[in-house]
């Protein structure tokens, strides 16, 4: 089974709700039994509830690596002037900010 089945139930699981088959079926285009065996089989790592017809991740699903994105932004320093920020309500607001002070 494609492993773009994988990825579109994750997406649509790490919603933290409760999904019936029906409606992930419905969604991805697959009939119930083609949704059981991409997560049974292709999502097998993950632990994700199915009874009764109804499923959900058990535990959250971490989409950004920050180790990952630190060694890459650390490369690319001497390139580029990095800043990070914890939290910004517009990036382009931000910009305009910065570029008024130059």
């Amino acid at each position: 089974m494609n492993s773009n089945y994988a990825l579109k139930i994750l997406r649509i699981l790490s919603d933290g709700k409760k999904h019936t088959l029906d409606s992930l079926s419905i969604l991805l285009k697959l009939n119930q039994d083609e949704v059981i065996q991409v997560i049974n089989i292709t999502l097998s790592n993950y632990k994700i509830n199915l009874t009764n017809n109804i499923c959900h991740l058990l535990e959250p699903i971490v989409w950004i690596n920050k180790e990952a994105i630190f060694s890459q932004i650390k490369l690319a320093q001497n390139k580029f002037e990095i800043i990070i920020l914890d939290e910004i309500d517009s990036t382009n607001n931000y910009l305009k900010t910065l570029l008024k002070k130059k």
